[in-house]
């Protein structure tokens, strides 16, 4: 991975739609780039995010905490761009 936020969106993604499979679908990426994303993230953080059984995929308790904080980051980073756009916005007006 170039950097360490390179596949948090397919870990999201994965996560919303409940499995592999799926996600990979949505993204319009094979079932096993998908896999191996999540693999590299598990690697890099030292923890399994997904419980892997034959047909299902269910998160982690450390899979959960990871998805809360990508989400609640997420969510700053686009208020924060927000904000700039609105700031950059009004100074543009001035």
């Amino acid at each position: 991975m170039k950097n360490s936020f390179e596949g948090v969106s397919v870990f999201l993604a994965t996560v919303e739609a409940r499995g592999f499979t799926l996600a990979a679908k949505c993204l319009g990426l094979s079932g096993s780039a998908v896999a191996k994303t999540i693999g590299r993230i598990e690697h890099r953080l030292g923890v399994k995010l997904f419980n892997r059984m034959t047909r299902l995929n269910s998160l982690m308790e450390e899979g959960h905490l990871y998805y809360e904080r990508c989400v609640r980051t997420l969510k700053e980073l686009r208020a924060c761009e927000y904000i700039w756009s609105a700031d950059t916005l009004m100074s543009k007006v001035d």
